[in-house]
């Protein structure tokens, strides 16, 4: 099972380093990386489980991951949709979450908070990328690249280290 890991792991921070070199066309290939991932995640998650025979949520999930990877690798044109839902997903999320982040400011300024203008500035600064994000839509899809070559590095070293793995 270690070696298991080890292989994946290895894997996942190659894969990382290489979203890193493009960002943008993570993004548009993102609809494979994911599938990969959730593939790796989901098979890795039904033979660790059924190895160790520990058939709780984590193996239920797996197995729900397994098969989403599966519908999103067979179905017609659902990378597609699932990328431009996640862009679409993420603007509308920063404008929201700035918004929330405001009046959350002026909430804690009336109780005294005398820190409340950084979460003004950072509010508005997501509405911001939140608008940026509609007009400019590539640049988000740029920075979705560049933080799922994080993610695939994390996830590999994490698999490596084996520390904080679910199983």
């Amino acid at each position: 099972m270690r070696a298991l890991q080890i292989i994946l792991g290895i894997l996942l921070i190659i894969g990382g380093i290489s979203c890193f070199g493009t960002p943008l066309l993570t993004f548009v290939g993102a609809g494979y990386f994911l599938v990969i991932m959730l593939l790796v995640w989901g098979i890795y998650g039904v033979i660790a489980g059924i190895a160790n025979k520990r058939f709780g949520f984590i193996f239920v999930y797996s197995i729900i991951t397994l098969i989403l990877a599966l519908v999103i690798l067979f179905v017609p044109g659902m990378r597609s949709f699932a990328g431009t839902a996640l862009l679409i997903t993420m603007a509308f999320w920063f404008v929201i979450k700035g918004v929330l982040a405001i009046v959350a400011s002026f909430k804690a300024k009336d109780a005294g908070v005398s820190s409340y203008g950084w979460g003004i500035f950072l509010g508005i600064l997501d509405v911001i990328v939140g608008v940026y994000s509609f007009i400019h839509p590539f640049v988000l899809a740029m920075g979705i690249g560049i933080l799922l070559a994080i993610y695939f590095i994390i996830a590999g070293i994490d698999l490596i280290v084996g520390k904080y793995t679910w199983f």
